[in-house]
């Protein structure tokens, strides 16, 4: 990212912005969410139909939104009041699809908990997404170099495990008949019926303002918000689908023991212990880190992330066990939960002044993450002051990130002032 910020302009990362915005909303509907249900069944011939169920659904839908994306370019565009898009719109239901493929792909591996294969997944999709993106930017290739590097990071991952699965899977997928395909989609039907729109309003919620930014702030406003989006969220997100994956592979079992209370108790305190003060450091020192990291264009970047850092904490918290609601019959609960952060984000970004757009909308993602953890732990029967207790003795390291933090802060402006 230090690299490609010098490379692309903000102008760039606002068309990237929007681009990733409308493949995040599609590509988590891609699958009717059997992708999530993967490693539910105690069967693996069932797991296998659910799997193949995901990838023809991924297929099936991405012909007609291709279609549109190839014969309507233009109103598409227009209508996103983003016109520079109308070249590269053929590859958004592409990107949705790979990415869909991906991570049903990645459940069915969850499901074995062959973490390996995941991990190396991971590193094909960096690898491939910054190769492309930096040398695409080397040779002046702008913004195309951005949106195919964000197309390669789904594709990456997705041939991978593709490859992974014909020579270790066979087995399984040829249990799969028309039967039995028929009776997982019965069995699992909640999942496209309920869980499809919640994770429609979940991204909706995150990515929608997005778009909304780009179509009405300036340039380097949407470009700064972007990068700091970008920034964090790669490794918060590297670190809390690892996190999510492990924490579905045992849930399952866990909740028909009766133990899936202290097992998410246990989570939530470790990702406290992992992420709070490392959020806490960068929220607090978010404009010099970004001047020194990304060049001085990007100050802006780092003063959004001072307002994003309680939002960041608390989707860091709830997200990798938002499962738990799924786990234990919650799916309308969950819905109504991303119908209200639709709603909230949404409206607020649309509603703010434009002077503080972005503002609003950090504040908005906080308290829509604050409801979805208080309602996960409830779904899970965590007590808060558990969790409080178990995570008292990790209070010292917290406080020794923001003392280092304010630290620095200080000595930055002191050697400015002098």
């Amino acid at each position: 990212m230090p690299v490609v910020s010098r490379l692309y302009s903000p102008e760039d990362f606002r068309i990237l912005a929007t681009f990733t915005a409308i493949v995040s909303i599609l590509s988590v509907a891609m699958c009717l969410r059997l992708d999530v249900a993967v490693p539910l069944p105690d069967s693996d011939a069932d797991a296998a139909a659910l799997l193949a169920l995901a990838l023809g659904s991924c297929l099936l839908i991405s012909i007609p939104l291709l279609i549109l994306m190839i014969t309507a370019p233009g109103e598409v565009s227009a209508l996103l009041r983003r016109t520079e898009l109308k070249g590269y719109l053929w590859a958004v239901p592409i990107s949705a699809m790979l990415a869909g493929w991906n991570s049903a792909l990645q459940h069915w591996f969850v499901r074995r908990r062959a973490f390996e294969y995941l991990a190396a997944s991971r590193v094909s999709q960096s690898f491939a997404a910054a190769a492309c993106q930096i040398g695409s930017g080397w040779a002046g290739i702008v913004p195309s170099g951005l949106l195919l590097g964000q197309v390669l990071n789904s594709g990456a991952g997705a041939a991978l495990l593709g490859v992974k699965l014909v020579g270790t899977e066979m087995g399984a997928l040829r249990a799969v008949t028309i039967e039995r395909l028929r009776s997982v989609l019965a069995t699992y039907s909640r999942f496209p019926r309920i869980s499809t729109i919640e994770s429609l309003a979940n991204s909706a919620a995150i990515h929608a303002p997005i778009i909304v930014i780009g179509a009405t702030a300036a340039a380097p406003e949407a470009g700064s918000l972007s990068l700091a989006m970008f920034s964090m969220q790669m490794p918060l997100s590297l670190l809390g689908n690892a996190v999510s994956q492990v924490y579905l592979s045992r849930a399952p079992e866990e909740h028909r023991t009766g133990r899936l209370g202290t097992y998410t108790a246990g989570v939530i305190v470790h990702l406290l212990e992992m992420g709070l003060g490392p959020l806490c450091f960068v929220g607090i020192l978010g404009p010099e880190l970004f001047q020194f990291v990304f060049g001085a264009a990007w100050a802006r970047s780092g003063e959004l992330v001072m307002w994003m850092t309680p939002w960041f904490a608390m989707q860091f918290v709830a997200v990798p066990v938002s499962m738990a609601l799924h786990i234990t019959g919650w799916q309308a609960a969950a819905l109504w939960l991303q119908v209200f952060g639709l709603l909230v984000r949404v409206g607020a970004t649309w509603l703010a002044p434009v002077r503080a757009i972005s503002e609003c909308y950090a504040v908005s993602g906080f308290v829509s993450y604050a409801l979805y953890a208080a309602v996960v732990m409830r779904a899970a029967s965590v007590a808060p002051l558990e969790i409080a207790r178990r995570a008292a003795p990790a209070a010292k390291m917290l406080a020794a990130w923001i003392a280092t933090a304010v630290a620095g802060k200080l000595a930055v402006q002191y050697l400015r002032a002098n």
